[in-house]
Order: C-alpha cells, then structure tokens, then sequence
C-alpha cells in the first residue's frame, strides 16, 4: 500500500508518496505545488487526491493522480477560493467547500493552472464556513456544522440537517453545554468539531470541546437519536 503526505510547515513544498511495504519515500520533481498543512481528499473508488491549501488565498483545487502508486509530477491547479477545506460528495461527483459552495468535480488534466470552476449550490446555514460535513445516505440528507473561523470550530454549536438537493437546513439540533462551572463560566456552548452517522441512520456523533474563546481542552462525546425530530 502507500501513504501521501503534505508537509506540516513551510510555504511551498513537495508532495510525498510513502510506499509502505518497502519503507521508501518518493519526493515529487514538481516544486512550489503544497503549502503547509494542506488538505488531501482520497476520491471513492478513483486513485485520484483533491487537495487545498490552508492559509493560502485564494486556497485552490489541486487533482494528484496516484493510479501508479506513486504519485504524478504533474499536478493542476485551479484557482478557486475553497475556504481553506474541501470535502467530496459520497458519489464523487461534486466538491464541497469550505466556504459552502458546491461545485462539479473536475476531471484530471495534464494542464497546469486553470481558472474556472463553477458553482452548481450552496449551503444555506448562518455560518461564514463549514467545519464539518457527514452523508446519510439511509436518510438522504448532509448532517453539517458551521462556523465563523476558516481554521477552527467558533460558534459551532449547532448540527444542521440539510436537504441533499437544494442544500437548505431542513431540522438542526444543539449540542449540550457544559455540565458545571468551569473558569468561572457556568455551562459554557460547546463548539463541535466533527460530526458522524451510522449508516443505518439511527445515531449521530458529536466531538465536541468547550466553546473556543476558553482556549480549553474539554472534549466529550455526545451521541443523538435519528431521526431528528
């Protein structure tokens, strides 16, 4: 098997492919591709990579083509604002970003810098950004949480339902505060992190730390019933 990675500091660096029976790394010929931390995104069922940068503006789309293994040196780029993550639809077929937009997955092409890439949707919940998203498809339905911070959970309290077509919340649900005082703050929100369902679309899992201006670690899990009522 292999493993890819992008470096976690500097501001242009190498994609690396990490074959893991021999131990040997391969780093790509192509410079100036990743900025640190970026995000990878393995294609279902494609030996296809979609990748955005964090901290870059406009973040971009990048396709890296694995179908050898090793990765491709050629590696396009769009220039698109994605807002800093991206998450691809369970079918492939679109892209969600970070900045709620919704756009038609690009195919691989050898061309290195591409401009357009456009909008087919939005998602429609009061936050400036996504945070985390989950597909049911038992329910046919995204299970969403926003937030107001392009790099972590703020004001991320609350899980959207949202109807898979138009991408409007359709029921929500709020996380339990914390239970007590702590800091001198008495049942702070706690802002949620990641969200996940089981595919028989009865429970829904929220990690979740309290609100971000405590600058604390207090994660908890919480789990709720599905159908949300």
């Amino acid at each position: 098997g292999w493993c890819y990675l992008a470096p976690d500091e500097d501001q242009w660096v190498y994609f690396y492919s990490l074959n893991l029976t021999t131990g040997v790394t391969f780093r790509n010929k192509t410079q100036y591709t990743f900025y640190e931390k970026s995000v990878l995104r393995k294609m279902p069922g494609k030996p296809l990579i979609y990748s955005t940068c964090r901290g870059l503006s406009p973040s971009g789309l990048q396709i890296i083509d694995i179908a050898n293994g090793r990765a491709k040196d050629s590696i396009p780029k769009w220039h698109e604002e994605t807002g800093f993550n991206i998450w691809l639809t369970h079918d492939g077929t679109k892209i969600i970003a970070g900045d709620k937009e919704v756009h038609k997955t690009p195919a691989y092409t050898t061309e290195s810098f591409i401009q357009d890439l456009p909008e087919t949707g939005k998602f429609e919940i009061p936050r400036s950004f996504l945070q985390c998203i989950d597909y049911n498809s038992q329910l046919s339905c995204f299970f969403v949480v926003g937030t107001d911070s392009w790099y972590m959970a703020e004001n991320s309290e609350t899980i959207f339902q949202v109807n898979e077509i138009s991408y409007v919340p359709e029921k929500m649900i709020k996380a339990t505060p914390y239970p007590g005082v702590i800091n001198n703050v008495a049942y702070p929100d706690m802002d949620i992190s990641f969200v996940f369902s089981n595919t028989d679309g009865t429970k829904l899992l929220a990690v979740k730390n309290v609100q971000t201006d405590m600058y604390l670690n207090v994660w908890a899990l919480e789990i709720f019933e599905l159908p949300l009522q």
